[in-house]
C-alpha cells in the first residue's frame, strides 16, 4: 500500500464533524495509477484545510470522505455506490483517471449526484451526463495538438502501441484521427493488456514497419518503465523518434528507468508553479506531507481547483442542490485557479492550459506552453 495513504485516511477521519459539508472523493490510491492519483487526492485535503480556515462552505466545515477506485471500473463503481448509498453524499470529486470517471458517471447521473472528475481525458466522457464535469482537457484537444506537432517535426509515419484501458485508448484514437486527417500514416497499431510486462514482440514488429516514430500510451508508470527498458535493450533509440503520453514523461518513470525517458516528448496538462496561488499550494502541501507532489503539478493543480469550484457553486446556490450546482458550473467562464483559466462548455468539458513536456538528462521538467 502507498505509504501516504494511511496518513491521508487518518487526516480525513479526524477532520469531520456532524454538521460538516461532506464531499466524496474517488481516486486511485493503490495500483499503477496511484503515482498521480494519490498526490491529486492529497491536494484536495490541502484545499479543504484552506477552505475551513476561511470559514468553510456555507458557514460549515468541509469534510472529505475518501474511497480508493484503483483506476478500476468495477472498484470505482463500488466506491461511488458506497459514498452515495451508504454515506448519503450528493457531491463526488471522482475519479482521477478515465476508467474510474467513466464507470462512475452512470451511477452519479442516475442518482442526480454531482461528479467532478480530474485527470480524465477520454473523449467519451463528454457524453457522461448533465451532472458530470471534468477539470482536464479532452484527448481530442491536447492529443490532437500532439499529432499536429509530430507532423510539423517531419514525422509522417508512426507505430502506436497502447494499453487496453480507457485513457490510453483515447490517446490512440485522438492521435490517429488527428495524424491521419493531416496526411500522416499510422502503419501499425498494437494494443496490449494491462498485465503485459514484455514489449519486445511489439517493438520487433515495429522495427520492420519502416515507420519514423513510435507513440507509446500507457495507464501506469510500470508499463512505461518496462517499455523503455525493452526499447533501449533492442537499441531502437537511434531508429525511432519516441513520443509518449503523459505517463511516459513522469518523473517516477525517470527515476525507475535510470533516465531512459529523458527527452521523450509529450503534450500534457500545464500549471504555472510561479503564481501566488501555486506557491501557496506547493508550500502547504510540502508542510503537510513532507514533500512536494511527486507527479505533474498540473494534475495536482486541476484536482485542487475542482474543490474550490464546487465550494463556489455551493455558496452561489446557497445549498448543496445538485441541479443548481450543475447549472452554476456549466456557466463558469474564465475561472482563475492554480491550473490557470478554466471554462466549462455545455458538455461539462473544460478548456485549460497545455504544454509540450519532457524531462532533461538530469530529470528536470521542461515545459513549452501551447495554450
Amino acid at each position: 500500500m502507498n505509504k501516504l495513504l494511511p496518513i491521508l485516511l487518518l487526516v480525513l477521519a479526524a477532520c469531520g464533524t456532524p454538521e460538516a459539508v461532506r464531499i466524496g472523493v474517488v481516486a486511485p490510491l493503490t495500483g499503477p495509477a496511484a503515482s498521480y492519483g494519490e498526490p491529486s487526492a492529497l491536494a484536495l485535503q490541502v484545499g479543504a484545510d484552506i477552505i475551513n480556515e476561511r470559514g468553510g462552505i456555507l458557514g460549515r466545515p468541509v469534510e472529505l470522505v475518501l474511497q480508493d477506485g484503483e483506476c478500476n471500473p468495477a472498484k470505482a463503481v463500488t466506491a461511488a455506490k458506497h459514498l452515495i448509498e451508504v454515506e448519503g453524499l450528493s457531491v463526488l470529486l471522482a475519479g482521477s483517471c478515465s476508467s474510474e470517471s467513466l464507470a462512475i458517471a452512470p451511477v452519479a447521473n442516475d442518482n442526480k449526484v454531482l461528479q467532478v472528475a480530474t485527470i480524465t481525458s477520454a473523449d467519451s466522457y463528454s457524453d457522461a451526463g448533465k451532472y458530470s464535469f471534468r477539470v482536464f482537457p479532452t484527448s481530442a484537444f491536447y492529443i490532437g495538438k500532439q499529432a499536429q506537432l509530430a507532423l510539423q517535426d517531419g514525422i509522417t509515419s508512426i507505430v502506436i502501441i497502447y494499453e487496453q484501458k480507457a485513457y490510453p485508448q483515447s490517446v490512440f484514437t485522438a492521435f490517429k484521427n488527428g495524424f491521419e486527417a493531416q496526411g500522416g500514416m499510422v502503419v501499425q497499431e498494437h494494443a496490449f493488456p494491462s498485465e503485459e510486462t514484455d514489449f519486445r514482440s511489439y517493438l520487433l514488429k515495429a522495427k520492420e514497419s519502416g515507420a519514423q516514430a513510435i507513440l507509446f500510451s500507457a495507464q501506469g508508470t510500470s508499463s512505461a518503465v518496462n517499455f523503455l527498458k525493452h526499447f533501449h535493450e533492442l537499441n531502437l533509440q537511434d531508429r525511432f523518434k519516441l513520443i509518449g503520453n503523459n505517463v511516459v514523461v513522469a518523473k517516477k518513470v525517470f527515476d525507475e528507468s535510470q533516465g531512459l525517458n529523458a527527452f521523450v516528448t509529450a503534450v500534457d496538462a500545464y500549471a504555472d508553479r510561479s503564481t501566488p496561488q501555486a506557491q501557496e499550494l506547493l508550500s502547504r502541501y510540502a508542510a503537510k506531507y513532507g514533500q512536494e507532489p511527486q507527479t505533474n503539478f498540473g494534475y495536482v493543480a486541476a484536482s485542487y481547483d475542482r474543490l474550490f469550484l464546487v465550494a463556489e457553486a455551493m455558496e452561489a446556490c446557497g445549498t448543496t442542490d445538485t441541479d443548481c450546482m450543475s447549472s452554476h458550473l456549466s456557466a463558469v467562464k474564465g475561472y482563475r485557479g492554480v491550473y490557470g483559466s478554466l471554462s466549462f462548455d455545455d458538455k461539462g468539458d473544460v478548456t485549460s492550459s497545455i504544454a509540450i513536456h519532457h524531462l532533461d538528462a538530469e530529470g528536470n521538467h521542461v515545459w513549452q506552453p501551447i495554450v
